[in-house]
């Protein structure tokens, strides 16, 4: 059990930091006004699905670094995961009649206040989205011109395909997923569709488990599927990393093997810090959230300076406790080896003086 503990210190000190990295993040998710000296500056309403959602923060923080560069104000509102707050705050985010509105994260087709984004398309208000369907670009029937995703079946691929049991070996496989959201739904789907071609694999449960619920649902899930399958659940697979954060502290209390945990998404800080120091989670097929929040002001700009969306969809990238330590960058994210703010300020400087 020495082992074990000594994992749990890790594990509690990544969460420390995790925390810490956290309220830096937050601390600019504020309505800053700026300085109107271009008459090119605009205001972007955020409403954020879920800012306990570690995918979400760093697409937030990637918006607001956007956003500065281009010294355009911005407001950010968290539904924290409740159909009253987004209704709340779409009727609170089109009083302040903005120059584009940004979804990131829930799903667009299931949205209870899906109608009353039609008042943005109405007021020529274009709408973009992070993670609002499960494919990339514009989302057929509803307002939102551009989802900016990686393909998920490509992501549920990648993470099925890391369930490689030894020879000899069999994978006991549980995936953890929220049916709410189609983009969840679909990856999960996706999932246990190539599990099913693994001679040597077996899917033993579907865990259906609400995203914004993990933190009262994962722990008693965790101990009913190790009283239930005990040693033959040797991987698991997650549409989201969040699942694994609130699964520690029973895996480590736990005298079975921890199963190989693999996330379908999106590469958090507090998963990238699991993987650096080889501590309850394998892999994460990580989203350059960062600069997905870059693309997203990018669509916004576009919109307005009458381009065409870019069509830019970015490749899934697979983060692993052997790679984790040289893709991750000074505040904890995964960051690509690509010089995107450059490029991105560079176009919107040639459209604006064109």
């Amino acid at each position: 059990m020495g082992q074990k503990y000594a994992k749990l210190f890790v594990s509690l000190f990544i969460s420390g930091l995790v925390i810490v990295l956290f309220l830096s993040c937050a601390s600019n998710l504020t309505f800053r006004k700026l300085e109107r000296t271009d008459p090119s500056d605009k205001t972007v309403v955020v409403v954020a699905e879920d800012l306990r959602n570690g995918g979400i923060i760093g697409v937030v923080v990637g918006i607001q670094e956007a956003c500065q560069a281009l010294n355009w104000d911005v407001k950010i509102f968290d539904i924290s995961s409740s159909a009253t707050l987004r209704h709340q705050y779409l009727v609170e985010a089109l009083a302040l009649k903005p120059d584009g509105l940004i979804l990131v994260g829930g799903d667009i087709v299931s949205m209870s206040t899906y109608s009353y984004l039609k008042k943005f398309e109405q007021q020529q208000i274009p709408i973009v989205g992070w993670h609002v369907a499960p494919y990339p670009g514009s989302v057929p029937n509803t307002p939102v011109q551009v989802n900016v995703t990686t393909d998920s079946r490509k992501v549920a691929l990648a993470a099925a395909g890391l369930v490689q049991p030894e020879e000899g070996q069999t994978a006991g496989v549980v995936v953890f997923t929220d049916r709410r959201i189609n983009i969840a739904l679909e990856k999960a789907n996706q999932m246990v569709k190539a599990l099913e071609s693994c001679d040597r694999c077996t899917v033993l449960s579907v865990e259906d488990i609400p995203l914004d619920q993990t933190a009262s649902l994962v722990p008693p899930a965790i101990r009913r599927l190790q009283k239930r399958y005990g040693n033959r659940w040797t991987h698991s697979l997650a549409i989201n990393d969040l699942y694994f954060d609130h699964a520690i502290n029973e895996l480590v209390s736990s005298d079975l093997p921890t199963p190989l945990n693999i996330s379908a998404g999106d590469g958090s800080i507090s998963a990238l810090l699991r993987m650096k120091h080889k501590s309850y989670q394998y892999a994460s097929v990580a989203e350059p959230l960062l600069m997905h929040g870059w693309q997203l002001v990018d669509e916004i700009h576009r919109n307005l300076m009458g381009v065409p969306p870019s069509g830019y969809v970015n490749q899934p990238y697979v983060v692993t406790q052997k790679n984790a330590a040289s893709v991750v960058n000074s505040r904890g994210f995964f960051e690509p080896d690509r010089p995107y703010r450059q490029l991105y300020q560079e176009r919107w400087r040639e459209n604006q003086d064109g």
